[in-house]
């Protein structure tokens, strides 16, 4: 990543902690939702029927992307997985999250626990997952352009590539009308 990329990242998390922070946890929160309730939205699911992320788009600049990202639970079941850009940051807007990161294939997994006003910082082929998360809690997310697919470490020590999504086919998802008519499926706050 480039250092004017890196400062328009760190801009635009430093525009968010300084609207949103001052507030009490609920309150980020319902301005979240609210601010989100007009918004393209995909869900990413650990399976059919049970979404773990509410994704919203934001914006696209200089080759990032900016989401904010709603929580609703962990990934459960889903094996590590890296991503398919080289950077992302991720500020902790309210609630909390406990990941699970390895910085490589064979290295040891560390658990860490992101917490309000904490940024994660990720490099795309680090491998982790989500597990436990605090109710309402919502990241803003900011990554570089995709580079690769992303995939999954399987039980065998294996990567395994996606092939949910050939050629990219989601990865502009905020363009099409679904992304808009999908509102009516959010979570409802859990307060």
């Amino acid at each position: 990543m480039n250092q004017q990329a890196g400062e328009q990242m760190r801009a635009l998390i430093d525009r968010y902690s300084e609207i949103f922070m001052p507030m009490s946890p609920n309150e980020r929160a319902v301005r979240l939702f609210e601010q989100t309730a007009n918004m393209p939205v995909r869900f990413i699911r650990s399976n059919p029927n049970r979404p773990y992320l509410e994704r919203y788009f934001l914006t696209e600049f200089d080759g990032q992307f900016a989401y904010l990202h709603r929580f609703v639970n962990g990934d459960g079941d889903r094996y590590i997985h890296d991503h398919p850009w080289d950077f992302a940051s991720s500020l902790v807007l309210t609630g909390s999250y406990t990941e699970f990161r390895r910085e490589g294939i064979h290295a040891p997994e560390q658990e860490l626990i992101w917490l309000p006003g904490e940024v994660n910082e990720i490099q795309g082929d680090t491998l982790h997952r989500i597990e436990e998360t605090e109710p309402e809690t919502w990241t803003l997310f900011i990554h570089t352009a995709w580079v690769r697919d992303w995939g999954f470490l399987n039980d065998a020590g294996e990567m395994i590539r996606n092939q949910d999504e050939p050629d990219g086919a989601n990865r502009y998802w905020w363009t099409r009308p679904e992304a808009m008519a999908l509102q009516k499926e959010r979570t409802p706050l859990s307060f």
